[in-house]
């Protein structure tokens, strides 16, 4: 089994989105329109990680090791959309939350 030694690597460079990122000091008026699309684009990729792990999950349900490493991931991805839906719920209602 890799997994506990993949996770120990993975574990290693995880990020936390309250203590990594300084909230405090974001200054979503200095974002631009075009700013804004990019990063609603790419929250709408990441949360795109749902259909993607089902699928992996479900083709991959016999390797153990691919299955935890897929939920790993996906958590992460949607640790990315959360972000990126912090920063658009700062410039008011482009939240990507708020659409779905």
């Amino acid at each position: 089994m890799l997994y506990p030694d993949i996770f120990s690597s993975l574990e290693a460079v995880r990020w936390n989105m309250q203590e990594d990122i300084p909230w405090g000091s974001f200054e979503a008026n200095h974002l631009t329109e075009e700013q804004a699309v990019s990063i609603k684009m790419n929250a709408i990729v990441e949360w795109a990680a749902l259909p993607a792990t089902e699928m992996f999950l479900r083709d991959n349900h016999h390797d153990s090791d691919f299955c935890a490493f897929m939920s790993i991931w996906f958590y992460e991805e949607q640790k990315t959309f959360l972000g990126a839906d912090r920063v658009l719920a700062s410039l008011s209602s482009r939240s990507c939350a708020k659409h779905r």
